[in-house]
Order: C-alpha cells, then structure tokens, then sequence
C-alpha cells in the first residue's frame, strides 16, 4: 500500500505537487515546502484507499504517482442546493516528469487506477491540480452569474469525467510509444 506524507520533510509534496527540481525556481519552492513541513510537521500520513473525514465529508485519498512520485487524487461528495454530486479530483495532470517510458508506465497505470475509482463513485464532477485542464476559473465565474434552475457548471457527467482519464491516458501512451519509436 502506497503511503504519502503530507509534511515529511525530504518528499516531494503529496497535494498539489511543485516539480521534480529541474528549474531554480521549482528548486527554491522544494526547499520552502520542505521548511515549512520541517516546522509544521505532519498531522496525518495519507494511505492508497484511505478515507479521511472533514466534517460530514469523506475525501478517500487514491495515491496516483506520475505527475511527481508523491502525488494524490481524491474522490469526495459535495452538495449543490443539497443534492450530492461525487468530485473526481486529478492531482497530477501534465507531464511534468522526466521523459522516460517507465515515468509514463506509472502515469498511464494511475490515470487507470483514477479512471476506475471515478467511474466506481458515479464521479461527475472533474476538477484538476491546474485550473487550466478544468477550466475552473471560467466556471467559477458562471457560477457566480448562475441562476435557479441551472445546472452546476462543474458537473460534467460520468461520460465526460471518463473520457478525460481515457484522453489523459491516451496522451501519455503517445508519448511513450514516440519515446520508444526515437530509440529504433
């Protein structure tokens, strides 16, 4: 079972990861989240499959290493005028990894791994650790100018929600397959 600090010193951090400290800038942001996890400490080590409880609210915790080697997904119930709406919440998206075929065998089989707890939670809310994948921002906005009535622009449907595990899959199969065609 994967275990994830979320505030050991010397690990990449577990939530909304940084790099893998190929930039002077991702470098120094490392070294500041390291200092700040060495002063707060930890408060939980987060297990593949763990359920953690924030009020009325289980987030279940799906370690998906590949965006960085620490990163985690989350499954978790909101409510929209209190119907429930199940979150699939994608902590690594980009390629932010050295180009290796085993970094994108481990992204391929966490975007797997993902895909199949959405689907298994009737996840139809996608959200991302880059606003850009999401496009959060703009659904913010429309939730603000939203009226009665109208549906939850964050809700995107179980079809949708798999679709974008299958594209982020896909993507990175691309990528390995030219990785491998660049050594023949």
């Amino acid at each position: 079972m994967a275990r994830r600090s979320l505030g050991e010193a010397g690990k990449p951090p577990a939530i909304g990861s940084i790099g893998d400290g190929k930039s002077p800038l991702t470098n120094l942001r490392m070294n500041l989240a390291d200092e700040l996890r060495q002063l707060l400490g930890s408060d939980i080590v987060a297990d593949d499959g763990q359920k953690i409880t924030l009020g009325d609210t289980a987030v279940t915790i799906i370690a998906t290493p590949g965006h960085t080697p620490g990163t985690l997904s989350m499954i978790f119930t909101v409510k929209d005028n209190g119907k429930p709406l199940t979150v699939a919440y994608s902590g690594g998206t980009a390629f932010n990894f050295p180009s290796t075929v085993p970094n994108f065998d481990t992204y391929i089989k966490s975007q797997g791994k993902m895909a199949a707890a959405a689907a298994a939670a009737n996840a139809t809310i996608l959200m991302s650790n880059h606003t850009e994948f999401d496009n959060a921002v703009p659904k913010i906005r429309m939730m603000a100018a939203r009226k009665p009535g109208e549906p939850h622009p964050f809700e995107i449907g179980k079809e949708a929600v798999a679709r974008y595990f299958t594209v982020t899959g896909e993507c990175a199969q691309a990528a390995r397959l030219k990785l491998l065609q660049t050594r023949n």
